[in-house]
């Protein structure tokens, strides 16, 4: 398919990390195994220590090499789907408070419109929530 970015370098780094956490559940069930303190469960540790961490040292070295060096972000893109997010409203929560939030919220997964400056409600309600919050503060 023309165009299509292919995930599979962070694929690489998803599988590696799930194989490090079943090694790590190996290497905690050795540990709850080694009865009488004699430790035969240590080879299956150190088996699973050890290329738990080659895995991880490798999937990382690969994520940076072959994905991070020269990704350049799309801040156009970044800013629209910024803009558009409804859960933006969070970052009002300690100046408008969480009722008028959840209303601000709601209106704008009904309208479509996420951005605080298409709601000509959202100044008046900061504003009264400053209000609201100096008071208490006092």
């Amino acid at each position: 398919m023309p165009g299509k970015v292919n995930p599979v370098i962070a694929e690489v780094l998803d599988q590696a990390c799930y194989q490090v956490i079943a090694g790590d559940l190996a290497v905690t069930l050795g540990v709850e195994n080694g009865q009488f303190e004699l430790n035969v469960m240590e080879p299956v540790m150190a088996f699973n220590m050890f290329n738990s961490l080659n895995y991880i040292t490798r999937a990382v070295n690969t994520f940076v090499d072959k994905l991070l060096i020269g990704l350049e972000p799309n801040v156009e893109q970044c800013q629209k789907w910024l803009d558009n997010s409804v859960g933006i409203v969070t970052a009002l929560l300690p100046h408008i408070g969480c009722e008028k939030s959840a209303e601000l919220a709601k209106e704008a997964y009904t309208t479509g419109k996420a951005h605080p400056r298409d709601h000509p409600r959202s100044r008046h309600s900061h504003e009264e929530g400053a209000r609201t919050s100096s008071r208490r503060a006092r």
